[in-house]
């Protein structure tokens, strides 16, 4: 058996009889040092990262152990880089949204792919947000966190639909430029300003 510890491979003998404890102590250091867990393979598989020594006993269990490999980052590496993602991602939404929206006031038919695709991204981006809420909550000027932002995607999709069902294609069109995209607006800005800030040395 073989254990790489953030690229570093572990020099003692291991075994079905120490392996967990080896791994597991090094699990429990991760918050002492501020990181979090990325990445958790068994025999070069990415297994669930949210329970790692789960899955090490099922697999120890069935007798199929041969490596096992923790990658884990900094968490404020992992705050940067995914805020980094998300301005990307909320600047396709936001043109996916206005798109949508002049899709709509220009007469053409309703695009269910392009609308399924808009609801998934939103969901990534609601996750994200949440993700890192606590971060972004110490900016100072933001009169709202991502986090408390996102809280009124809900309502606006609701709208959103119903007004789809009362076949009330302006109001749908309005909901999306006006509200929908002008909330994403926000949230890639306190992104932006986030990045900024952590930039300056």
């Amino acid at each position: 058996m073989e254990v790489i510890l953030d690229g570093v491979p572990v020099k003692q003998r291991i075994d079905a009889g120490n392996i967990t404890f080896i791994v597991e102590n090094y699990l429990k250091r991760l918050n002492e040092e501020d990181k979090v867990l990325v990445t958790f393979k068994i025999n070069n598989i990415e297994l669930d990262s949210d329970q790692p020594l789960e899955a090490l006993r099922i697999n120890l269990e069935e007798g199929i152990v041969e490596t096992v490999e923790v990658i884990t980052q900094a968490r404020t590496a992992l705050v940067h880089d995914t805020i980094t993602t998300g301005v990307d991602y909320a600047e396709k939404l936001i043109n996916a949204t206005r798109q949508f929206a002049a899709d709509i006031n220009a007469g053409k038919s309703f695009n269910q792919e392009l609308w399924q695709n808009l609801t998934d991204g939103l969901e990534w981006l609601t996750s994200v947000c949440f993700l890192v809420d606590s971060p972004l909550n110490s900016l100072s000027g933001i009169e709202a966190s991502p986090g408390d932002i996102v809280q009124s995607f809900n309502k606006i999709l609701i709208d959103t639909v119903e007004a789809m069902a009362a076949d009330d294609m302006v109001a749908v069109a309005d909901l999306l430029e006006y509200e929908l995209a002008e909330k994403l607006e926000q949230i890639m800005g306190i992104f932006e300003v986030y990045i900024s800030k952590s930039n300056q040395p």
